[in-house]
């Protein structure tokens, strides 16, 4: 494909021609483009759709930072500002295999550049980021256990990369690779249940994100450490640690950072039996509902918006002992996008509440699918959130044979 017409579409800011050669070329789907560039997959579609001409300039920056377009090229000034983050995003868009340069003869990628004896400090920081997004995106739809040797691989490459590196900014943006690379494998141990080495990991990550410099991703290491206490039994630790990582908050954070953290929190304590968790949802409901931008902000990847909150009050609900409430809430947003894992999780707290108002076959179920989803993705927790669902159960019938037996397969035979 002949860069001219690529090049002739950005200085006219016909962003439908761009994106659709980027897609064309690289066999990239939007939801990737808007991941590699923090822009909303909605913006992404309208943009290849031409039913949105005329993007505003922090829309094209992202745009040209995370899909490693030059500036110049869209009609902007180079800049340097937020170099950590343009970095990361132009990283992002290298590994999702979207990245601009491979369509602009004068733009080569980090491998390329390695080959031509171009390689350096740069090439490793790209090289490190793209294997975390590779990984990242293989985990939607691969088995943990498939993934968990080449994460744990990765992680200890990127620790050993940093610490053979020159003290300076490139060694703190070294740290911000290792300790997303450790963080993402703390996540997948935690998916398998095994809590001592997923605690190991997410402690790497945090001291990597402390070395890095960058408040905001310590905050989000520490919460997420907190957020994994929580769900796995510790609350009072959870909350602590997420406590903790207010410490690390900068007064320029995001919006996202303070009501995570807050949902973080009311998660918590909803699961202490503490009502104010409903209150911290609220006061969270209030506030993001006057944010103007709910756009992804680095290191948050997803979205965090009325939506997504209103599952976690769903839980949270749950957890207190508000049923009706939660089926509500659960009902209202039941079709909100989630990634598989997440969306088993949340359906095995809709199916407890659902037993608890007496629906027991259909939340048997719902159970039922869940475990399925756990089983096909080699998930351990959702495979015991299911379980402990079924201890919780008090009656027996045709509903709960069959989520017996098919709990049963878990020890029986491999997916």
């Amino acid at each position: 494909m002949a860069d001219t017409e690529f090049r002739q579409a950005l200085a006219v800011g016909d962003w439908e021609t761009a994106l659709r050669m980027l897609a064309q070329d690289s066999s990239m789907t939007q939801s990737a483009m808007a991941a590699a560039t923090g822009v909303s997959q909605s913006c992404i579609s309208r943009l290849m759709n031409g039913r949105s001409q005329e993007p505003g300039i922090r829309t094209v920056r992202a745009l040209c930072d995370g899909l490693g377009i030059p500036r110049p090229l869209a009609g902007l000034a180079s800049g340097t500002t937020s170099e950590d983050t343009t970095n990361r995003r132009q990283a992002l868009g290298i590994g999702a295999g979207v990245a601009g340069g491979a369509l602009l003869r004068g733009c080569k990628e980090p491998a390329a550049a390695s080959a031509a004896g171009e390689g350096g400090p740069r090439t490793d920081e790209a090289l490190l980021a793209e294997a975390t997004a590779i990984l990242r995106r293989l985990e939607q739809h691969t088995p943990t256990r498939a993934l968990l040797g080449s994460a744990v691989a990765h992680s200890d490459l990127a620790r050993t990369i940093r610490h053979r590196s020159s003290p300076g900014a490139h060694a703190r943006r070294l740290c911000a690779m290792e300790s997303e690379a450790a963080g993402f494998t703390a996540w997948l141990y935690a998916d398998l249940d095994e809590q001592a080495s997923a605690r190991h990991y997410y402690r790497i990550a945090i001291n990597a994100a402390v070395q890095s410099g960058n408040p905001l991703l310590t905050c989000y290491m520490c919460g997420s450490f907190g957020q994994f206490a929580t769900v796995v039994g510790a609350p009072a630790q959870g909350r602590d640690l997420i406590i903790k990582s207010r410490t690390h908050l900068p007064r320029s954070a995001p919006p996202i950072a303070s009501l995570w953290l807050d949902t973080m929190e009311a998660a918590a304590l909803a699961r202490l039996g503490e009502r104010r968790a409903m209150t911290l949802l609220d006061d969270a409901e209030r506030r993001i509902g006057r944010v103007a931008n709910t756009e992804p902000v680095w290191p948050w990847l997803f979205r965090f918006d009325q939506h997504k909150l209103g599952g976690y009050r769903a839980v949270a609900a749950s957890h207190l002992g508000y049923h009706r409430t939660a089926e509500h809430l659960f009902t209202a947003f039941e079709h909100v996008s989630a990634s598989p894992k997440q969306s088993a999780v949340t359906t095995v707290a809709r199916a407890g509440v659902l037993a608890a108002t007496g629906q027991v076959d259909q939340a048997c179920q719902l159970a039922v699918a869940a475990l399925r989803t756990g089983r096909i993705l080699g998930s351990e927790r959702i495979i015991r959130a299911v379980s402990d669902f079924r201890t919780r159960l008090r009656t027996t019938s045709s509903a709960t044979t069959e989520l017996d037996q098919c709990l049963a397969q878990s020890y029986e035979e491999e997916p």
